[in-house]
């Protein structure tokens, strides 16, 4: 029988990092913020733009860019400071920046977004992970005692015929 380290290392550590990046998926998502006041420095945010803007990406222009992921890196009383990670166009799919650094003015700024933990969600995600985690261990002992899922003792008959 196998030792329950060399169960966890050969189970429980697989079966975590596949679920590590759906639980961080799941408890995080982008929550409106009032501006003023604008976001601290290394806040995570997204930018939705009141106009689009074209950025220059090197050896060729994006065209229509209507919304901006990244990491605020400076906060000026008229700009709003980002290393980007995700650029949106108004049509097509989205561009990774590069972490390129834009200013963006806060007039040309529609709506702002911090990326937040959210208590429900988390909630329901440790829930679900805490049931799935107790049926685990249910069908563990049952193989482990000898059980079968689904064995069931035969009814015991009411009725005796004679023969």
């Amino acid at each position: 029988m196998r030792t329950m380290s060399a169960m966890r290392r050969l189970v429980f550590a697989p079966a975590a990092t596949l679920l590590l990046p759906a639980y961080v998926a799941a408890c995080f998502h982008y929550v409106p913020i009032d501006v003023p006041p604008l976001p601290k420095a290394q806040t995570e945010v997204r930018v939705t733009l009141a106009s689009p803007m074209d950025i220059s990406m090197g050896e060729f222009t994006l065209n229509d860019v209507t919304r901006i992921e990244g990491i605020v890196t400076e906060v000026n009383g008229d700009t709003l400071g980002l290393v980007a990670r995700w650029l949106h166009p108004r049509a097509g799919n989205r561009y990774d920046a590069m972490f390129g650094s834009y200013d963006i003015p806060v007039t040309n700024i529609e709506q702002l977004e911090a990326w937040r933990l959210s208590g429900r969600r988390t909630a329901i995600l440790l829930g679900a992970t805490a049931a799935g985690v107790a049926v685990f261990f249910d069908l563990i002992r049952r193989v482990v005692s000898g059980d079968r899922p689904g064995d069931i003792p035969p009814p015991e008959a009411s009725i005796l015929v004679p023969r």
